[in-house]
């Protein structure tokens, strides 16, 4: 405080409540001057009663600097929003495309399945089908043997017909 009340006047030295608390800004505080007095300070010239007083590190350069640095963290969180909406989304596109890629796989292994399935009952029936067509040929050729042997009773009965006539 004493760098900023040096150079002025003792009667224009703040005192009291019109100090600011101490903070970023302390060599500002809002000047009681009437209006067209002017403040004998290294500083800045005060000429309307409840201007803030502008000091070195604060006045309007400091409110400029202070709203583009609001602007500029406006603006980082806007970027920080933008990213989030981003990492959120390409999580959605990568859960999708997950999904889609365990679908096409569970098709796959269910197609697999069935064609094993259907293989099997094929190979069943082809198996089936021979058995039958086996015992058939097997029944062919016991009645063929069957018939033949028939037959040869019959022949030697008729030759023993005649053997007891001649």
């Amino acid at each position: 405080m004493a760098r900023a009340a040096r150079p002025l006047l003792a009667e224009h030295v703040p005192s009291g409540p019109e100090m600011p608390p101490p903070g970023r800004f302390t060599q500002c505080w809002e000047a009681t001057l009437p209006k067209g007095q002017r403040l004998k300070s290294s500083i800045e010239t005060v000429r309307k009663e409840g201007k803030r007083r502008r000091c070195r590190e604060g006045g309007r350069e400091g409110e400029k600097k202070k709203k583009e640095r609001k602007k500029e963290r406006k603006k980082k969180k806007e970027r920080k929003k933008e990213r989030k909406k981003e990492r959120k989304k390409e999580r959605k596109k990568e859960r999708e495309r997950k999904k889609r890629k365990k679908e096409k796989r569970e098709e796959e292994r269910r197609k697999r399945r069935e064609e094993e399935r259907e293989e099997k009952r094929r190979e069943k029936r082809e198996k089936r089908r021979e058995e039958k067509e086996k015992r058939r040929e097997e029944k062919r050729r016991e009645e063929k043997r069957e018939k033949r042997r028939e037959e040869k009773r019959r022949e030697e009965k008729r030759r023993e017909k005649r053997r007891i006539y001649v």
